[in-house]
């Protein structure tokens, strides 16, 4: 693994000059999307209504491009996408199905069987146990919060850093919402019969029925939010991140959560296996897109 690369004396505040008054590679990713899906609700007539609404979202982040780091508002700059990315997600549940209103689950159905996903599936049906059914529901909420466990400290670490994970982030989480768009579907909970795979039972413990509220408060009452499978994208770009900069005390608690949250898409069966492959396929794109975008760090002489 790469030691980590140490700033010299000013460096950090060369880089900040140098991107002020630019937009970043999360920047980029937000406003995009929201022109593309404002585009999107303009072909749909009835989703109109929600093109003010996107079009503020990417008025904010150009806002933001004005400013540096410093003083409150560059630091709202800094950690704007921890309001705006749930916002978007919550309008794209809205409006995937209402934009394109086609379920594909039988053509990922069909995948998961060629490449062996419904035997997967099959399979945690046997393993099952109460325990491990808490744990996993409990990984699966610890999704939400996931992102911060390397945010913070490469916040902390410095500007460039926090930029390429941010981005990678961001660009995942976009990118992901515009495959609901193109590929809306249920997931395998929803088509139980026809695979022949039961859900775990929710109200098996009292923490699986405490998990089951917050999940559903968490997302949407009709997902289309399969493919790709977000919760593998960011768990694997995290534990990437948490260990190519050797955050040793974040990555003891970020590794095995990651781990967790991964296992948690196909045990709960909230995921074909082909979304998982997506997400992890994604992953890598949207870090080495990040590498590529954000400007490097000059290595030492």
């Amino acid at each position: 693994m790469t030691p980590q690369r140490e700033y010299l004396p000013g460096e950090s505040n060369d880089y900040n000059r140098a991107v002020r008054e630019r937009l970043y590679l999360s920047d980029w990713a937000i406003v995009g999307y929201c022109v593309v899906v404002s585009l999107l609700c303009v072909a749909r007539m009835q989703t109109l209504v929600y093109v003010p609404a996107h079009l503020a979202v990417a008025g904010i982040v150009l806002t933001w491009s004005r400013f540096d780091r410093s003083g409150v508002v560059g630091f709202c700059r800094s950690w704007d996408a921890v309001a705006l990315v749930p916002a978007l997600f919550f309008m794209a549940m809205q409006i995937v199905h209402r934009v394109h209103p086609v379920d594909y689950d039988d053509v990922l159905m069909r995948i998961d069987r060629a490449i062996g996903g419904v035997a997967l599936l099959r399979a945690m049906v046997i393993i099952e146990r109460p325990w491990l059914t808490d744990l996993m529901k409990l990984a699966w909420i610890g999704y939400y919060f996931l992102p911060l466990l390397v945010l913070v400290p490469l916040y902390r670490l410095g500007p460039r850093e926090f930029d390429r994970a941010k981005g990678a982030l961001v660009l995942g989480f976009t990118a992901s919402y515009l495959c609901y768009f193109a590929l809306p579907a249920v997931g395998p909970g929803y088509h139980q019969e026809v695979l022949g795979v039961p859900q775990p039972k929710w109200e098996a413990t009292a923490v699986s029925a405490q998990a089951k509220g917050l999940i559903h408060a968490l997302e949407a009452k009709d997902p289309r939010h399969t493919f790709p499978s977000g919760h593998v994208m960011v768990a694997a770009m995290v534990a990437y991140y948490l260990l190519r900069h050797r955050l040793r005390a974040w990555a003891v608690a970020g590794v095995p959560i990651a781990a967790a949250i991964i296992a948690s898409t196909i045990y709960l069966r909230y995921h074909y296996l082909v979304d998982v492959l997506a997400g992890l396929a994604l992953a890598g794109a949207c870090v080495l897109i990040a590498r590529r975008a954000v400007p490097r760090i000059p290595p030492l002489e």
